[in-house]
């Protein structure tokens, strides 16, 4: 009788002691695995497969590594790189200037999004491109995460944008953070700058934050 009340007792130690490792371990990592715990990304994981880590070629760059290129160099056409951020992904230019809010934020989940009304690449005024942010330990779904870092950009920092094959170099000019609906500055009349937009902080709606980069060359 002795003998079974020990077992008794032993195997419900090892029921709670299996349960609180488990609460432990998911506190521990929560920025790492909390995710899981997403309807969202369950979901996605679910319908179509997920990438979690940036391709070595970016990594190479975020890190300031040189990128071996086995072919010549290739036109690159309608895409955004940030070097320090690791970010190389296409943007989404509309014909139509007064496009709906509905078909710009679904364009999102390509990549970065060219404001309709605001200008081109090179013209004189405000570019304004529009790109997902996400929290920490988010995976790379579509293009979730692609401004999620844009808080980092410093003085220096160089954006390039390739349209219709030619390359625009901007660097890094300042940040500020608006609320929602809050106007962005007056644009310039006679020079080109280049505006980041996201949501502030990275996955909430409550806030944008605007980085702002000069053009350098025409």
């Amino acid at each position: 009788m002795v003998l079974k009340s020990i077992k008794k007792t032993i195997k419900i130690f090892w029921k709670y002691f299996v349960i609180l490792f488990f609460i432990s371990f998911v506190l521990t990592n929560w920025s790492d695995i909390g995710w899981v715990f997403n309807y969202r990304v369950a979901s996605e994981i679910i319908n179509q497969g997920v990438v979690f880590q940036p391709s070595s070629q970016l990594e190479n760059e975020k890190n300031g590594e040189p990128i071996k290129e086995t072919e010549e160099k290739v036109i690159k056409n309608n895409i955004i790189e940030i070097a320090k951020l690791g970010i190389s992904v296409p943007i989404i230019f509309f014909n139509n200037p007064n496009e709906s809010e509905n078909i710009i934020y679904g364009a999102l989940d390509q990549g970065a999004v060219h404001f309709p009304s605001s200008v081109l690449p090179g013209e004189f005024g405000r570019t304004i491109i529009l790109g997902h942010s996400a929290p920490e330990g988010w995976p790379m779904i579509k293009h979730d995460w692609i401004f999620s870092e844009i808080n980092d950009l410093t003085a220096g920092d160089k954006i390039t944008i390739f349209y219709l094959g030619k390359e625009y170099v901007y660097y890094f000019e300042g940040k500020v953070f608006l609320d929602r609906g809050e106007e962005l500055p007056k644009d310039p009349v006679d020079r080109n700058v280049l505006s980041l937009i996201s949501c502030w902080p990275p996955g909430k709606d409550s806030r944008r934050i605007v980085v702002t980069a000069s053009l350098t060359n025409n």
